[in-house]
């Protein structure tokens, strides 16, 4: 898939991009290559420059809000089990937020959510890489519904609990 100059994509681990042009650069000596040239949006990361040739591997296109809503829909009304190994876990939790799917990444967020607060119950947290991941994963949802309605991160934040209340 191409991407062209003023796209916002999903760049898998950074988080929402904006496409801000193609270059042939030269990096270590190396031949030059066609790189996109990708500006955070809620960021303040330097550019990052990713080769054209690997871009379906790291990027994807942002979901549309009816795409969300229905993956928010579906995720409310899915029961989801709870992995009790916690390097399991973790390493499933990684390589979700690795490929940044929006569907596992809203169970995952379900999940942590869910234990959070069966352990605030008893006066407990969750581990701090189950806290890691739930804070990256909302990142992640936060910062695109944001770009889809034109709204903050931490508005989106909001508007994911009142799509969640009326679901329930």
């Amino acid at each position: 898939m191409a991407f062209q100059t003023g796209d916002r994509v999903l760049y898998r681990g950074l988080g929402v991009c904006e496409v801000t042009g193609v270059t042939s650069r030269t990096f270590s000596g190396m031949p030059p290559r066609d790189y996109y040239v990708l500006q955070p949006v809620f960021a303040d990361h330097a550019i990052s420059y990713l080769p054209v040739q690997i871009a379906e591997q790291k990027l994807r296109p942002l979901h549309s809000l009816e795409e969300i809503r229905s993956m928010l829909q579906q995720t409310a009304a899915t029961d989801l089990d709870w992995e009790e190994d916690g390097k399991e876990r973790k390493e499933q939790y990684r390589n979700i937020l690795k490929q940044s799917e929006c569907r596992e990444t809203l169970q995952m967020l379900k999940q942590l959510s869910e234990q959070k607060e069966k352990r605030k119950a008893i006066g407990k947290q969750l581990s701090s890489s189950d806290e890691e991941n739930l804070k990256i994963g909302e990142r992640i949802l936060h910062e695109e519904l944001a770009v889809l309605l034109n709204i903050s991160p931490e508005e989106a934040a909001e508007y994911i609990q009142r799509e969640l209340a009326e679901i329930k």
